[in-house]
């Protein structure tokens, strides 16, 4: 019999896992407002209470159901068909669970092990995945380079060793015109073929003044300080453009945001009358230049945002995995969360069926321990997937793994 044991998210009490329609949609539209920075969007419309919900509302109906731990997780007398009894505990082919797969790396207490991909090269910051390769920065021993993986083979190469002194706080891959887009502290944004080649510099603004960075298969979008958004054409061929939302109460714009085919998705946080924050969705789309409309009011604070082809999702300084459709006007849904003071999230991905999100109970800069959990998009159990795993940067589900950079190595687990 399998043993079965409810767990303790990175060691304190039981993660407790809902769902509650809540936060709705706010239809009313924003103006539209010219894009080219002389003039500021309208200010948010006033929030009905009785027809928007607080994200973080308790009432509301459960969707998947509390977390199994999988460590722990004994035998199963068939895993295979074959009747012979299978230790979840420690078989690389079912870790934790029948199917589980490590793919390689050894099983132990039912989790599969964290891979050390790399040693050579400092300081990892991952952010990027296509098809084919996982695209990455390094800073260390007196370089920082620009580099990509191999997805079918493991081999790695440099794609751009810029100049400078500073370190890559970023990197991103985008297509059909293939260019890796890396963010340098102390000279901005350049672009470099996915092959490799000459760099560009896109952004010319320096010193750390740029902190986030999004792109899509036409535009380049990043924010300065976290107070505005900027975008130009990925190829290069057209100067920056500011733009972003702002009101009597406006604090900071894009803390978090995002670019899908479509939409670009933004937060922005404002001051309320008690010296309280709040936080709202915002998406400009369907071209990303024209309507502005409040997506989502009150909202909890986002630390990072992820998509697929239906979904917007987003975790939580609490702790929470958020997510929302991403053009109708249905709730937001809680699709997991992990209970505890401080906790914090510092990576989110999906894939086809899951949301993975790299989360602790301390400590929000650098490299630090963290708990990996694994949460059905809806429905069925959240579990742990990893324990103490240092995450420093970026959370990449590509294939059968998880990839994430870290001080001094590349890590990779089979999900």
């Amino acid at each position: 019999m399998r043993k079965r044991r409810w767990a303790a998210l990175g060691g304190g009490a039981a993660v407790v896992v809902a769902s509650f329609a809540c936060a709705t949609f706010d239809g009313a539209g924003v103006p539209p407002a010219a894009d080219d920075g002389s003039a500021a969007e309208a200010a948010p419309p006033p929030i009905d209470a009785t027809a928007s919900v607080d994200a973080g509302s308790e009432a509301a109906s459960i969707c998947v159901p509390a977390p199994l731990e999988p460590s722990d997780a004994g035998v199963d007398a068939n895993c295979e068909g074959t009747g012979l009894t299978v230790g979840l505990d420690t078989s690389s082919r079912h870790c934790g669970r029948c199917g589980h797969d490590c793919l390689g790396a050894t099983c132990v207490n039912g989790l599969c092990t964290i891979e050390q991909l790399s040693t050579e090269l400092g300081s990892t910051s991952v952010s990027a995945a296509t098809a084919t390769h996982l695209y990455y920065g390094t800073v260390g021993g007196g370089s920082r380079r620009v580099r990509r993986r191999s997805l079918a083979t493991g081999a790695s190469e440099s794609l751009a060793n810029p100049t400078g002194v500073g370190y890559v706080k970023d990197v991103r891959a985008v297509g059909p015109a293939p260019a890796v887009f890396a963010i340098l502290s102390d000279r901005g944004v350049i672009s470099v073929p996915v092959g490799g080649g000459s760099e560009t510099t896109i952004v010319d603004d320096g010193n750390n003044t740029v902190d986030r960075l999004s792109v899509d298969e036409t535009n380049l979008y990043w924010s300065r300080y976290g107070t505005l958004l900027a975008r130009a054409r990925a190829d290069g061929t057209d100067a920056a453009t500011n733009f972003a939302v702002f009101s009597a109460t406006a604090t900071r714009v894009a803390t978090a945001f995002v670019a899908d085919g479509t939409r670009l998705y933004y937060v922005v946080e404002e001051t309320d009358g008690d010296g309280g924050k709040t936080h709202s969705i915002w998406m400009r789309g369907p071209a990303k230049a024209d309507s502005v409309t409040q997506r989502l009011a009150l909202v909890d604070e986002v630390v990072d945002f992820a998509f697929d082809e239906a979904f917007l999702y987003w975790s939580t300084s609490k702790g929470e995995i958020w997510r929302a459709a991403k053009t109708t006007a249905a709730p937001a849904e809680l699709v997991a969360r992990a209970p505890g003071p401080h906790l914090w999230s510092k990576g989110l991905a999906v894939d086809d069926a899951y949301v993975y999100a790299a989360m602790t109970l301390s400590g929000q800069g650098g490299d630090v321990q963290m708990t990996l959990v694994q949460a059905p998009k809806c429905g069925g159990p959240t579990r742990v997937v990893a324990r103490d795993a240092i995450v420093g940067a970026g959370l990449v589900a590509s294939g059968g793994y998880l990839f994430w950079g870290n001080n001094p190595s590349l890590q990779r687990l089979a999900k």
